[in-house]
């Protein structure tokens, strides 16, 4: 049976619907089979792999993306997350294993004064390297032939700065206005309908090209 594999954060785990919530670990927790991954392979007829980890940034879902296996009939779709949060993943071994910095943690200040950039500047080099890696990932699952898209969980602002000269297939173009209708248990992440409204949405943008 094809799969649908997935990539993200956890807007793509389902952080905050029931099966999930509270959240004890990570490490020993499954994403919700209410998330939208699940549904939308549902919906396919295909087998779901939510390879999404709560509160990773673009830089380690790219790593994710490079450390999976495939098969030829994968269908991959990678959630992408907040662009703040590229510089939250350090890596510190030769297997891209890292330690993540958030923003609240004191050790956040000091990479953004390290950059040495003004905060405008900086924001405008972050998304560039936000979008190389969406690009990244793109051009290496493209490369392998298998079919691709994304969405963004970010903002407008983030999403119209992309670059000219980066070149992005597969932008299924839905944001978090398109299909946040209720709130999770957490009150933080989309809730039972908005998810699934998320996966009908994707599936009437990607089933005719699946067939």
């Amino acid at each position: 049976m094809p799969r649908l594999v997935t990539f993200g954060c956890s807007y793509t785990f389902g952080l905050g619907l029931p099966d999930v919530h509270p959240l004890v670990s990570i490490k020993d927790t499954a994403p919700s089979k209410f998330a939208w991954p699940n549904l939308l392979a549902s919906k396919l007829g295909y087998d779901c792999i939510n390879n999404s980890v709560p509160g990773s940034g673009n830089l380690e879902i790219l790593l994710k993306v490079f450390q999976t296996e495939y098969q030829p009939d994968d269908v991959v779709i990678v959630g992408w997350s907040h662009f703040t949060r590229y510089d939250f993943y350090k890596i510190v071994s030769k297997n891209y294993d890292g330690a993540r910095i958030y923003e609240k943690d004191k050790n956040f200040k000091k990479v953004v004064l390290e950059s040495k950039f003004s905060e405008i500047n900086y924001q405008l080099n972050s998304f560039v390297k936000n979008w190389l890696c969406i690009s990244h990932a793109n051009l290496f699952l493209t490369t392998m032939g298998i079919k691709n898209y994304f969405y963004l969980n970010t903002t407008g602002w983030e999403a119209e700065n992309k670059p000219e000269y980066i070149p992005v297939d597969g932008n299924l173009n839905i944001y978090p206005e398109d299909y946040t209708i209720d709130q999770a248990l957490d009150n933080a992440h989309a809730g039972l309908k908005s998810q699934e409204l998320l996966a009908h949405l994707m599936y009437n943008k990607i089933n005719n090209e699946l067939r």
